[in-house]
């Protein structure tokens, strides 16, 4: 359909074990879904390797040398890559048939001439290669469960060790009178608590040390454990797991997710033995480093001219480089922490750690482009909005909050002119209006109303994502957001089974909406306010809302529901919406249809039509084929509803909508007029196996761009897939067209999002792998120079505006709970006013009750009136005590 090109990662792994590697002194590598970035961490220029694999690419390991990078793919079959990096990058050597699907780990010996890989599920296969042959020297299952590290000996060739779950097995490559085996031995924890092991180093003498579940070192000699190694005063070592440990120059490195590097003494460590009853072994650290909010994962070292560079990977989403050189003992100490006291001995002498890369940690949920300058909006699991210039191809804001992100919308610019406004939408059901605003806006305001909190702004990016408005429309997760077209209305979904309307306001410095409060006075004092209209109840959780607008449906909303529904909603813009008791709208006019599964009839049908053709082709051979009846099954359980498309074309009433689960892989066509689920024999790939669908249309401004020809499918398996909506519909139909490409993860990166930038020359996609892709596309450039460099201008106008109080409790009352407490309040406020009344007019007649029998006691006695005497009989007859 179009040409496509890698151009720029603005996300990045973190999460994943030694996904980070030192090829020159400014040049990383780390994978990335389906590539492999090698980035060079001065110009932030990236260079793309794709998987030959289909499936992903799970392991790096660099030569020796830095000539050659090894890359470990998956998929069926996958292969081991080595490229050749120096003079120049191209493919040297391709080993196959290693493991069936999957490789979870490789290591090149010291004097480069093997390589070990470790297969993954099923296999478990550990493989010795003789690379520069592409032939197998040794092979044998490593174990049964899963293996997340090998590693060569660095002074006793033909030893390796591999560790993962609950297990460290040690291996020698022997000479027997058979030939070369590869023999190994499981290590024996006995006394001690079985862990997984994600690090371990092995010493000069055999020993091998290796991490635990708990933060304490174990000292391994002849498969058994020798000793438990701890900090001083019990503590453990690190307050975490271990998850690397290196020995360089006598001093043993260990590294943990607490944030902290340590250094210990080796010959402390491999001398370490129990005395008396002790459990385990105190030992102190020899420097350390702590880098604050980081949870490291691994260190990769680089020695250039005896000058050692440190590169490190947070797991809170981000590239260090430190200094890990011993200094003079009068050098200024690190700071002692609480669980270790500080060494008698020097510290590290470290300068402050220098960030080279950052991104979200962990999956990213949603992704929009701005629909008026070059900046790309993502929100993440990590609790982070961040805003990033693909012009520059830097990040540009980031706010972090106090739930997980799950969707993000830039509002369009017919209700924001400015185009800095974003709305996003958390786990705890809570909205919150952003503005991008430039930070200089923020240090020249004279009133110095804008309050900004360190702690959740990046005090080194050019600017800021200020809290407009913050509100609670949902009681759990916002699932889905959409803006009618050419209007003011703004609708949400949630996992609470509601859809809420919201009409989209601006508001001067002088009003005031429920859940926003201006505080501060500039040039530009308009800002847009969501004002909450009601909302909706669905049979089930919402996954998906979509408006549509044309001459059939004129304003509706179609709602895809988890139960397997799918709903069309009018719009509420013609209501009069009195939300003063409830912000329930019982009025509105709607249609329901729930799925009733046809897709074993469909894979019924084409088998026959498969079985058909095989018939046809063996009389032509005069052969037989012989089958057995292949009947249909259903399942009882719905498949959720995962997305939906309304059918463009003139006088007609149906959707397409994709399912997940057992109905997955296909796509329905529904007709809301004769209530009947028609299936598409097509719009399946036998090389995709889709689940979950995200997905966008290609979006332009002008409603006769050509980029509206196509639409974007994303697939639970890291697949994108373009289709010519021109010519949409079965495959069986040969005017169909239709191009796809592996991107992101295979096993663990579903396609969250994907957005085309405002003038169709990027695609953007991004994946609960946690990369965040931008590709150059061939599209033809839309909107003439003048156009986009006014836009372009008005990046530099964005202004602060206003802030408000954020909503930091998750479990906070929603607009519809707090409306009914409002209302319970009042009722109760009412009740108490009432009783007041009642006891005040009960006083004063009581006051006057003692009145008049104190001037009663003080009448002559044939004046007094009797204590039992009745005014009015009637009185008692109704009043019986």
């Amino acid at each position: 359909l179009f040409s496509f090109h890698s151009r720029h990662s603005f996300g990045y792994d973190c999460l994943k074990r030694s996904n980070l590697h030192c090829i020159e002194e400014h040049v990383v590598a780390f994978t990335a879904g389906n590539y492999v970035v090698l980035l060079n961490v001065v110009t932030k220029e990236q260079k793309f390797i794709r998987s030959t694999s289909r499936g992903g690419v799970e392991a790096l390991a660099v030569h020796p040398t830095r000539k050659y990078l090894s890359v470990a793919e998956k998929g069926v079959a996958p292969n081991i890559v080595v490229y050749e990096l120096q003079p120049q990058l191209v493919l040297h050597r391709l080993l196959k048939n290693g493991t069936e699907l999957v490789y979870s780990n490789v290591d090149f010996s010291p004097d480069g001439l093997l390589l070990a890989s470790l297969g993954g599920d099923p296999d478990y296969l550990l493989t010795v290669w003789d690379w520069e042959k592409e032939i197998i020297l040794l092979r044998s299952k490593a174990y049964s469960q899963d293996i997340y590290k090998v590693v060569f000996s660095m002074e006793l060739p033909g030893q390796l060790t591999t560790a993962g779950t609950g297990h460290i097995k040690f291996w020698k490559m022997a000479k027997t009178f058979t030939g070369l085996k590869l023999q190994g031995y499981l290590g024996k924890f006995q006394k001690t608590e079985i862990s997984d092991i994600e690090g371990f180093v092995e010493f000069p003498d055999s020993k091998v040390l290796s991490s635990c579940e708990w933060g304490n070192l174990l000292l391994w000699d002849g498969g058994l454990i020798k000793v438990e190694i701890c900090g001083k005063n019990k503590m453990p070592c690190h307050r975490g797991s271990i998850q690397q440990i290196i020995l360089m120059n006598g001093v043993v490195i260990t590294v943990g997710l607490d944030g902290f590097i340590r250094g210990w003494d080796f010959g402390q460590l491999d001398n370490s033995d129990i005395s008396g009853e002790s459990e385990a072994v105190e030992v102190e650290p020899i420097y350390e480093l702590h880098i604050p909010g980081a949870h490291l994962k691994c260190i990769s070292k680089l020695t250039i001219d005896k000058k050692v560079i440190d590169n490190v990977d947070d797991g809170a989403g981000a590239m260090w480089r430190i200094n890990l050189s011993m200094s003079d003992p009068t050098h200024s100490l690190q700071p002692p922490t609480e669980s270790l006291p500080s060494p008698a001995t020097s510290l590290l002498s470290s300068s402050t750690p220098e960030c080279l890369f950052r991104s979200h940690s962990g999956p990213i949920s949603s992704i929009c482009a701005s629909p008026l300058l070059s900046f790309i909006a993502s929100i993440g699991i990590d609790c982070t909005v961040r805003v990033y210039d693909y012009n520059s191809c830097s990040m540009v804001a980031c706010h972090k909050f106090s739930s997980p992100g799950m969707m993000i919308l830039w509002l369009p610019t017919e209700v924001d002119a400015w185009g800095n406004t974003i709305v996003a939408g958390f786990e705890d059901g809570v909205v919150r209006v952003l503005q991008l605003t430039l930070k200089s806006d923020i240090s020249n305001n004279k009133n110095n109303d804008i309050k900004r909190d360190s702690s959740t702004h990046d005090s080194n990016l050019p600017m800021d994502l200020l809290l407009v408005q913050v509100l609670k429309p949902h009681k759990h997760r916002v699932s889905t957001m959409d803006v009618l077209p050419g209007s003011q209305l703004l609708a949400t979904g949630s996992y609470d089974g509601t859809v809420f309307f919201l009409k989209i306001n601006r508001m001067s410095a002088d009003d005031s909406v429920s859940g926003a409060s201006v505080e501060c006075s500039t040039n530009n004092k308009d800002v847009n306010i969501l004002e909450p209209l009601g909302f909706i109840t669905t049979p089930s959780r919402v996954t998906y809302a979509k408006w549509s607008s044309n001459q059939v449906r004129r304003e509706s909303l179609l709602v895809c529901c988890a139960g397997g529904e799918v709903m069309e909603v009018e719009s509420p813009s013609h209501l009069d919406i009195n939300n003063k008791h409830t912000y329930m709208l019982d009025k509105l006019k709607l249609r329901r249809h729930s799925f009733k599964s046809i897709k074993s009839y469909i894979e019924v049908r084409i088998r026959e039509k498969e079985l058909e053709g095989m018939k046809k082709n063996a009389l032509k051979r005069e052969s037989s084929i012989e089958s057995e009846p292949w009947k249909a099954t259903t399942s009882n359980k719905p498949s959720p509803v995962m997305w939906g498309l309304p059918v463009v074309c003139v006088g007609t009433n149906s959707v397409w909508i994709s399912l997940a689960d057992y109905d997955a892989g296909f796509l329905y066509q529904v007709e809301f007029d004769d209530e009947q689920f028609t299936s598409i024999d097509g719009v399946k790939n036998e090389n995709i196996s889709s689940e979950d669908i995200s997905s966008d249309e290609v979006k332009n401004e002008k409603s006769n761009d050509a980029s509206e020809q196509y639409l974007i499918l994303g697939f639970n398996n890291g697949w994108l897939m373009f289709y010519d909506k021109q010519n949409f519909g079965p495959l069986s139909n040969t005017n169909s067209s239709y191009w796809a490409l592996n991107i992101h993860d295979g096993n663990y990166g579903r396609v969250t999002g994907v957005s085309m930038s405002y003038d169709g020359k990027y695609l953007f996609t991004a994946g609960t792998d946690g990369n965040l892709f931008m590709f150059k596309i061939n599209l033809e450039m839309y909107l003439d120079e003048d156009v986009d460099a006014a836009k372009r201008t008005n990046a530099n106008s964005l202004q602060a505006q206003v802030t408000t109080e954020d909503i930091k409790d998750s479990k906070a009352f929603s607009i519809e709970e707090a409306c009914k407490k409002l209302e319970y309040d009042e009722m109760i406020r009412s009740s108490e006013l009432k009783k007041f009344n009642v006891r005040k007019r009960i006083k004063k007649l009581t006051d006057e009750f003692v009145e008049l029998w104190q001037a009663n006691n003080m009448l002559p006695k044939f004046l007094k009136l009797h204590e039992k005497v009745s005014l009015q009989l009637t009185i008692s007859e109704l009043v019986k005590f």
